[in-house]
């Protein structure tokens, strides 16, 4: 949650490090959300090559989840 307060107050980058402090750990449900919320917090930083990479490992590692449904629209966003 701290990562996602820290993105509504604009501080990208404390945000970047707290969404990658949970998707370190890839037995935690929350991990495919922390992807997409890097794939977000990239995009916000203006890293667009980053933020796509983020959004294809969530595709490919959690096809089913509600976040990989939002990374895809945000890949269309990003061509």
């Amino acid at each position: 949650w701290l990562g996602q307060i820290q993105y509504k107050q604009n501080k990208y980058q404390d945000a970047r490090i707290s969404f990658l402090n949970t998707a370190k750990f890839k037995g935690t449900a929350k991990r495919a959300d922390a992807l997409y919320k890097l794939g977000i917090t990239s995009k916000a930083l203006g890293d667009k090559a980053k933020a796509k990479r983020f959004f294809e490992v969530l595709i490919k590692t959690y096809p089913t989840s509600s976040s990989s449904t939002l990374a895809k629209k945000e890949l269309e966003s990003l061509k």
